[in-house]
């Protein structure tokens, strides 16, 4: 009997220690998923308030033991929504009240923007990538425009970025700060008593020194762009298209004219390379037909589509289907101001049968909508992803309703909108007129002959008819 007391006893221990973690991971859940709350009052309910921050001493190099505590900040701060950090982040006008008060601000978000100098790893222990669920941390140098040095400890920075090596990116952050901390010479030479002011942030944008970058998108987004799935990449897509919306069509459609220029000289001063191989050849060829037809060649997007993430193309065709897609999402209409936007299904001469998908933010006024058009447009517009989406091959929604759904994999481009190349309906009228007039002409000849041959006939009749008079009647009766 005691022995059962026992066990029920343990059994009703662990069910309470059960419970408890449940209701505190779904505490967490709503915190997070919280619009109206802020990063410190989130993270207030991991048990990282005022009291942990203000464990980081200022005027000291970060140690061992603040680094776990700043690694545990940054695993919370990846768990907040990018509204979050958006919503609440300071002006880079706020910095000089930090450089004064920095105790004041300890634990706010802002929103850093400058140049990022140099990156370098930190490295973690196993236990550490295993409980925290990132397998990097990186430690970036970065001017700010203030003329503020700051060091923002992440988990994400761009591929492209080397570590280690000397840089000069531009880039921002939406990072919380820590502390002060002072360089010592033996760290740092040259940088003896120098103040840096450390931050933390989930990610560090990056603005190339490209047209796409100039356009104030997040390059480094391209990176977790994955090719033959769905449109999994939300974050990168929406920043896309806001990017261009952004942007003046005439601008991005002069830089799709320079990008073919730039391509034709390429492949034409190869075009006579006697080191191409077979290969090498029909590509140079398949550009140039291309080029002649001031379109890309888009074989690349089938074959190569990783290597062309984020370039820019253009596209001369046929689009078979154009449909608004409405945005309900309240965070990337908050953010953003996207709405709506519309999906191209496009067919170019080149592209064999296989439609290429156009995501545009603006159709031109008049041009028809729906799923069965036939419009020749023209897109300039930059290539994402290899998109894998459900297609049905019957067109009878009763056949469709029964028929399982095959994948369709299509090139998937961004842009702000469309040429659109309307057929030239007087000049089709012009030409059903001008059929009408001769075959009404053709006719009337036919008739009039017809009704001469008849009379010829009747005149000829006449002519060898004899008149019989009934017997028994005389001509002078």
């Amino acid at each position: 009997m005691r022995r059962a007391a026992t066990t029920f006893v343990i059994l009703l221990g662990c069910w309470v220690l059960v419970a408890c973690a449940q209701e505190a991971t779904d505490v967490s859940s709503r915190a997070v998923a919280d619009p109206m709350l802020g990063p410190r009052e989130v993270l207030k309910v991991f048990d990282i308030d005022e009291r942990y921050l203000a464990a980081f001493a200022d005027d000291r190099k970060i140690d061992e033991a603040e680094q776990e505590k700043l690694l545990l900040v940054l695993y919370r701060l990846r768990q907040l929504p990018v509204a979050t950090l958006e919503k609440f982040s300071k002006s880079p006008n706020v910095l000089p009240l930090l450089k004064e008060h920095p105790g004041e601000f300890r634990g706010e978000v802002f929103d850093l923007r400058g140049i990022v100098t140099r990156v370098e790893r930190v490295e973690l222990s196993a236990e550490q990538r295993e409980r925290l669920q990132f397998a990097t941390c990186y430690r970036c140098q970065m001017l700010t425009d203030a003329g503020m040095a700051a060091t923002i400890y992440t988990s994400t920075v761009p591929k492209a970025w080397t570590t280690d090596q000397p840089l000069s990116e531009r880039s921002s952050a939406r990072a919380m700060f820590i502390k002060r901390e002072k360089i010592d010479h033996d760290e740092q030479p040259g940088k003896n008593g120098v103040t840096d002011w450390v931050f933390v942030a989930p990610r560090v944008a990056w603005y190339p020194r490209s047209f796409l970058g100039a356009l104030g998108m997040d390059c480094g987004l391209l990176d977790e762009v994955r090719d033959r799935t769905r449109l999994n990449e939300r974050e990168c897509f929406y920043q896309l298209l806001a990017a261009v919306s952004r942007a003046d069509a005439s601008a991005i459609e002069r830089e799709g004219r320079e990008v073919l220029s730039r391509v034709t000289a390429e492949w034409t001063a190869k075009e006579n390379d006697p080191t191409l191989d077979a290969k090498q050849r029909l590509a140079v060829r398949r550009a140039l037909v291309s080029a002649k037809r001031n379109a890309s060649d888009i074989v690349p997007l089938f074959n190569e589509a990783a290597a062309q993430r984020g370039k820019l193309f253009v596209l001369r065709g046929e689009a078979l289907r154009a449909i608004e897609v409405r945005v309900e999402d309240p965070d990337i209409v908050s953010r953003f101001g996207i709405r709506h936007y519309y999906e191209l299904e496009v067919f170019t001469p080149d592209s064999q049968n296989n439609p290429l998908v156009c995501c545009v933010e603006e159709l031109p006024s008049g041009m028809p909508q729906g799923e069965n058009i036939r419009e020749n447009i023209c897109i300039t517009g930059f290539f994402l992803k290899t998109w894998a989406f459900d297609a049905v091959t019957s067109t009878s929604s009763t056949a469709a309703q029964q028929q399982p759904r095959r994948q369709q994999l299509a090139p998937l481009l961004v842009a702000k909108t469309v040429v659109w190349l309307p057929a030239d309906h007087s000049r089709a009228q012009s030409v059903s007129v001008a059929i009408g007039l001769v075959a009404i002409l053709a006719l009337a000849t036919a008739l009039v002959l017809y009704l001469r041959r008849a009379d010829r006939r009747a005149l000829a009749a006449a002519r060898n008819a004899r008149v019989t008079l009934p017997e028994n009647i005389s001509l002078d009766e």
